[in-house]
């Protein structure tokens, strides 16, 4: 977390005036480094979500729980055997711990550096709820589903952080390609595939063994099931800006103007 903090502020002392001179607001110098303060932080996203995915999905390719529906070979329903005492995969505490610094650093990120950016409240529920799951999920070593939750995240970020750099820009018509594809990752991945995982969590026989971590498992349930509500949320709010600039020509991102 404090790495990840500390080369945030060293970044953006550095970087948003470095693309200034490509943001699509010219002549606002107030708007123009505010929206070239965004373009940095989702470069900087874009960055990290894409070195996560493809680091996390070298540690889940060959495991017998990673889903076909993902790129896997494996079954998510043998996410859960042997549980607790499952067997370590090499490189997936080290992911995990990672994941668990870059959403604490984004709860402090937000409440500190982000100012106060319209979708305040929902991103900082979706903080908290996430450290608690990956918090929660690593201490009683429910990690197996829980990297591949985070994997799938991660790797749909890439596209959300893409499309709200390009839209900050002045090639911003390019978010027009780049939003379908983004909605289209975003509903199956978000939406089908993990309402599918949500539903084998809740449904596998694990959950109703007594096994001291009973209790825990359910309120896990409960969280990812709140994320979910966000995802669909968010992308009933990115359907909404596909659907205004198909027929306004209005390219803009409504989730975060910071």
């Amino acid at each position: 977390m404090v790495f990840f903090y500390i080369t945030h502020i060293i970044y953006l002392f550095i970087v948003p005036g470095l693309l200034e001179p490509i943001c699509k607001v010219q002549n606002d110098a107030k708007d123009r480094r505010k929206r070239s303060r965004k373009m940095a932080l989702m470069l900087y996203s874009v960055v990290w979500y894409t070195i996560s995915t493809i680091w996390g999905y070298t540690i889940l390719k060959d495991t017998d729980f990673f889903p076909k529906c993902l790129g896997g070979r494996g079954d998510i329903w043998k996410t859960f055997e042997e549980f607790p005492f499952q067997k370590e995969i090499p490189g997936m505490k080290l992911y995990y711990m990672a994941n668990f610094g870059w959403h604490l650093e984004g709860l402090l990120k937000t409440l500190t550096l982000d100012g106060l950016r319209p979708d305040i409240i929902e991103m900082s529920l979706h903080h908290i709820v996430t450290c608690y799951l990956v918090g929660g999920s690593y201490l009683i070593n429910y990690v197996n589903v829980g990297m591949t939750i985070e994997w799938l995240h991660d790797f749909t970020d890439i596209f959300i952080s893409v499309i709200r750099f390009i839209m900050e820009t002045k090639w911003n018509k390019m978010s027009l390609i780049v939003m379908p594809i983004t909605l289209t990752f975003w509903f199956y991945g978000r939406i089908c595939v993990f309402s599918h995982i949500i539903y084998v969590m809740h449904t596998t026989k694990v959950m109703g063994e007594e096994h001291g971590d009973h209790y825990i498992m359910n309120y896990i349930v409960y969280g990812v099931s709140t994320i979910l509500c966000l995802n669909i949320w968010w992308g009933k709010v990115m359907a909404g800006m596909a659907i205004s600039a198909l027929t306004k020509g209005k390219i803009e991102d409504v989730t975060a103007n910071f």
